[in-house]
């Protein structure tokens, strides 16, 4: 029986469900058991999915608090079968998507150094030359890589079109949907919701 995570499902949908799947001229069948990742709670995913879906916790029902990022953490960093850099990797999304479920980012500096993200790959093409080209090219960097780590296909054009944009709300609203969207297209789709104008003290506080 194979097993498809699903990401994007409902909290108070069931956990598990048999599906058939009809396909072909011939009308081969698939038939396979959907996990809904936002139904399972933390603990269970920690112990019970493959360990490349760890650094998913903050999607689960309970998971976007600080006790389980922590868990997630340290299970990621024992795990002996992965080098260094496959869980300072494991690490970076860890942080692209809790940061994405409202984690807040002063709470991630205390269990994740900077130092230790940037033994990272992915971390180091996303942030290496950040400062250098601007914030928006960051951020669609972001983008791209959560997007990349979770095994969404991203066209030359819709690369282009994330790279091309320097507009911080839009990317803000962007970098949130690559960590649950199902295709590149529903990144940057769907209509970003317009934003008050910030005053200046905002703004400073911002770029603090």
């Amino acid at each position: 029986m194979s097993h498809v995570w699903d990401l994007y499902g409902d909290e108070d949908a069931p956990l598990l469900e048999q599906r058939t799947h009809v396909y072909g001229e011939d009308g081969s069948v698939c038939v396979y058991r959907r996990v809904n990742l936002r139904g399972m709670n933390s603990e269970e995913l920690l112990a019970r999915a493959p360990p490349s879906l760890w650094p998913l916790v903050a999607l689960t029902r309970d998971g976007a608090r600080e006790q389980m990022i922590e868990k997630a953490r340290d299970a990621i960093e024992a795990r002996a079968a992965w080098t260094p850099t496959e869980r300072a990797d494991r690490l970076a999304v860890l942080w692209f998507v809790a940061e994405a479920e409202g984690v807040a980012g002063q709470l991630m500096r205390e269990y994740l150094t900077k130092e230790r993200l940037m033994e990272s790959e992915l971390y180091r093409e996303i942030f290496g030359d950040g400062e250098a080209k601007g914030e928006a090219k960051g951020e669609a960097k972001s983008i791209l890589a959560v997007l990349a780590a979770r095994g969404v296909a991203v066209s030359d054009a819709i690369r282009e079109r994330i790279l091309g944009c320097t507009d911080i709300p839009t990317l803000d609203a962007w970098v949130q949907r690559a960590a649950i969207a199902s295709t590149a297209a529903g990144v940057v789709r769907a209509k970003t919701p317009p934003r008050a104008p910030t005053s200046p003290t905002t703004r400073r506080a911002r770029n603090v």
